[in-house]
Parts: C-alpha cells; structure tokens; sequence
C-alpha cells in the first residue's frame, strides 16, 4: 500500500478516536430521534376524515353485485373508470359517497397510483369546476383521506395539472351567504395542510396565492371567527407551511401568533383532543417567536405555559415543549413585559419540572431547557417584578441548583456539561460547596469522558478562581477541595493521556493546592 494512503487512513481512524464517543452516541440519538418524531408528526398532523358510514355499508351506494365481492383494489378501479366516464352528477355523487370511506383506513399503493393517475384528477378538476355542494364534499373527502396516504412524489400531480388552483377556488365566498357553508372552508384548509406537510412546493404555490391573507380575511366573517373546527384546520395549515421554511414578514406571522395564543390560553383549545396537535401549535409559537424578536408574548400565553409546566396530568411532550417555548421567551429583552412571576415562583416551578419522571431522552430535552432558563435567570438582572432577589437566596432556588448539581455526576452528558458552565460563574457559598462535591464524583464516574471531563475542570477552576479573588486571606473552597479529596484526584489526572485534560489538572495544583497548602 502506498505510504501516503496509509498515512491518511491512519489519520481518518485517529480523528475517529478521538472524537468523544458520548458525543458521537449523543448526535447519532438525537438524528434518530428527530426521525422518529417526523414520522410520528407525520402520522399525527395528518388527518384523515371519519364518516358513520362503514365499509358493510357498501350494499347502500352500489346495486352491482358483482363490484362487491372484488378485492379493494380492483373495487378502486373500477369506481373511478366509472366516475371518469360518468356524464351523470347522481351516480357520480353515489360513487364518491362511499370511495372516501373504501381508502380511508387502508394503505395500498396500487389504487394511489389509480387515484392519481392523469385523467381521473382531470375529472375532479372538472367536477370541482361547477360541482354540486355534496359532490364537492365528497370529492374534498377523498382528497383528504388520499392525502392522508399519498407519497410526496405522488402530490406533484396536484401541481402540475393545475389542480391545486381549482382547490384553492373553494376558499372563494360565494355571491349569496345563504349558499356559505363553513364546514367546506374548514374541510379545503386540511387538504391544504395535508398537501402542504409534506410538499414544500404546495407551500410555495399556497403563499403565492397570498393563502395567509385569504384566511385572515374569512376570519373577519363571523360565522367563521366563532367556529372552531375552523379556526383549528387555519392553525393546522399554518403549521405545516411554517415547519419547513423561515423567510415570512412579519405582516404574515402577527395574525397567526395572536390566534395561536388564543386557542391555546382560550377554553376553545379543549377542542384539540391530541396533544400532538398541542405540540405542533407550541412549536410553530416558538419558531415565530424565534424568528421575531419583536413579537412580546403575552402575559396570559406565559401564565399559560407556566400552568402547564407545573400540572400533574399534562403529556410529557407538552411540557418539553413549554419548557423550550419558556427558554426563548425569557432569553428576549421583552421578558420584562410579560413575565409576572417572582424568581422565586419561577424556581418553584422549574425545580418541580426538573424532578419529573419521564423517558431519559425527553427529561435530557427538559433538563436542558431549564438550566439555560436558569442560566437567564442569572445573569439577567431582572426578568420579574421582584428585581433585586437573587436566585440563590431563595430557598426554592437552591432546590433547584441542589438538583441540577447533582446531575455533574449521575446526569446525562451534555446535562452535565451544560450544568458545568451554569456553576462556573456561581457565587453562593452553600451552592458552591455542593457543586464541587458532585464534581469530585463526576472526576472519578467519568474519567473516561474527555468532553465532560474539560467541562469539570474549567468549572473548578472558574469557581476556585471566583473565591480566591473575593476571600484572599481565607481561600475557603481550595480547603474545601482537599477535605472532601479533589486535589488527590486531580493529580491523578495530572498524568492523563489527553494532553488538554493533563494540562488543566495541573493549571488547578499549580494555582490552588499550592495556596491551600500554606494556608492549613
């Protein structure tokens, strides 16, 4: 083998040991996880229309014998070459009653080739051009079931045959009110979102369209404002634009935001029975608020998702998403607007969030949340109406250092290395103690954790560094270090292999075991 292959492979493999392998665990669970969580939004922000028409029901719609006993398949096909031949809207009308409800729980591409082949789209296009209001219905209904199934690559023929347009028409009002009917409109917004989650190209077309101000116009009509399946399908829709892409106005956004917060803090929001569809609303919030900093969130959304926070009985995803919402929220200037609640509230809450029994990876999510709240908290001078109280002085707010200290040894990696930079620029006494107690355990647990390892030891020596500029006659931590065993074990890691960790033991003995020692 040429030696200058050999030297690269060799170089590639050494890269590859090197890297920190709970980082690399870490990042393959966190893709895994996204993964897994498309798909379950996929499968949940997707809707599909439920009828009190069943499959034995069939016997009602079609007189023909023969069409009954065929397999789904062949049923599929030969119910649309019988509507694209049709020239009667009453067996059309018969036809489409009961093809939504055939598709609606079944899975098969065979007949999602048939529904979307060329000419039977051509036929809905036409259909829909000057349909009766069932017809229309009907053929929305199957959509939306279609849709519910369909593959992205499928969804193009929407597009390209123009189709997409004739559905956006639907949101037109027609001449006479007495002809309004809501249940279409709520209907045609969750075939858009349908198409839209999975489709960026609909999007596209959709905001083209100018589909934001379509809707928030049918929201100045009242009987539209008051619905609620209505303002739900909107929200929806919204959600499915906004989870692929960030270039909006702001002029887009405002409207959205308000009905949001509303149907979240409102009683309407009972009407959202999934709390996936709760988690989707709380996700598009916390983008929106992300992308405009501008937007001051409202007292009642933060009381809200403070509520939420602190309930027994809320789903875990919705507390992981409040608590990320809560992250962005007190990080903003506008805080001060907004958030009415004592620091010593705020710990309350947290250190209750902080000690919920959830699967690992959603409290590392949640953990993560709250200690860069907290680290907001700290640093901030003033994110509530109690301005001069510390944190640290509350005893709620030692609770919580309390439990968060206790994850430097016994938490998950990037908790632990996240709580290490949270300590570094802490200054209480009884805190300060506790923490370098648990850091003593991590410098043993861990030792093979070079990235937690560094953290450990740049968190030492900030926090020995803090006391010995503040306490020069009385370097309290460094005799604190020796009692409990600290300065043993970081000489152990003075001989360390990693040269980063070797160097920074011996920063700590040089700068503090020395002074300690003059001082007992």
């Amino acid at each position: 083998m040429d030696d200058s292959k050999a030297n690269i492979r060799h170089k590639k493999m050494f890269d590859l040991f090197l890297e920190d392998p709970r980082q690399k665990l870490h990042n393959f669970q966190v893709k895994l996880r996204k993964k897994k969580r498309s798909e379950l939004f996929k499968r949940n922000r997707k809707i599909s229309v439920m009828d009190d028409i069943t499959m034995e029901d069939e016997h009602l719609f079609i007189s023909d014998s023969k069409i009954l006993h065929l397999n789904l398949v062949e049923k599929v096909e030969v119910y649309v070459e019988k509507i694209v031949n049709s020239s009667s809207e009453a067996e059309v009308d018969k036809l489409m009653d009961y093809l939504p409800i055939l598709i609606r729980d079944s899975w098969d591409s065979k007949y999602i080739n048939v529904l979307t082949n060329k000419k039977f789209i051509n036929k809905l296009d036409q259909l829909l051009s000057g349909a009766s209001l069932k017809t229309t219905m009907n053929i929305v209904k199957l959509l939306i079931n279609l849709t519910y199934h369909i593959e992205v690559n499928s969804i193009e023929c929407f597009i390209k045959e123009d189709f997409l347009q004739t559905i956006l028409e639907l949101l037109e009002l027609p001449e006479n009110p007495e002809f309004l009917v809501v249940e279409k409109y709520h209907k045609t917004l969750i075939l858009l979102s349908n198409l839209c989650f999975d489709f960026t190209g609909v999007s596209d077309v959709l905001l083209q369209n100018g589909i934001f101000q379509i809707i928030e116009s049918l929201f100045h009509i009242r009987i539209f404002f008051s619905n609620r399946e209505f303002r739900f399908s909107a929200i929806t829709l919204f959600d499915s634009i906004i989870c692929h892409r960030e270039d909006f106005d702001i002029e887009d956004i405002q409207f959205f935001e308000e009905l949001i917060c509303t149907s979240l803090v409102s009683e309407s929001s009972s009407s959202i029975s999934d709390p996936s569809w709760q988690v989707s609303h709380l996700t598009s919030l916390n983008r929106i608020y992300r992308l405009f900093p501008c937007f001051v969130p409202r007292i009642e959304t933060v009381e809200w998702i403070l509520d939420q926070i602190s309930s027994e009985v809320q789903p875990k995803e919705i507390i992981e998403e409040c608590l990320q919402l809560l992250a962005t929220i007190t990080s903003r200037e506008a805080t001060n607007d907004c958030l009415k609640r004592t620091k010593r509230d705020l710990a309350e809450i947290l250190e209750h969030a902080y000690c919920l029994r959830r699967p690992s990876s959603l409290v590392m999510n949640a953990k993560l949340c709250i200690i860069s709240i907290v680290h907001t908290l700290q640093t901030r001078s003033s994110l509530s109406d109690v301005e001069s109280e510390n944190l640290c002085e509350t005893e709620e707010g030692r609770k919580l250092y309390s439990k968060i200290a206790a994850d430097l040894a016994n938490g998950e990696f990037l908790v632990a290395k996240q709580a290490c930079m949270l300590f570094e620029n802490c200054t209480d006494e009884g805190i300060c103690k506790e923490v370098l107690e648990h850091a003593c355990e991590a410098l043993q647990e861990t030792c093979k954790e070079i990235g937690l390892l560094e953290s450990v030891l740049n968190m030492i020596i900030k926090i020995l560094e803090t006391d010995l500029s503040q306490n020069l006659s009385d370097n309290r931590y460094a005799m604190f270090f020796k009692e409990i065993g600290g300065f043993e074990k970081i000489g152990n890691l003075a001989y360390h292999e990693e040269i980063t960790i070797s160097q920074k033991a011996k920063k700590i003995l040089d700068e503090f075991h020395w002074y300690e020692s003059i001082t007992s």
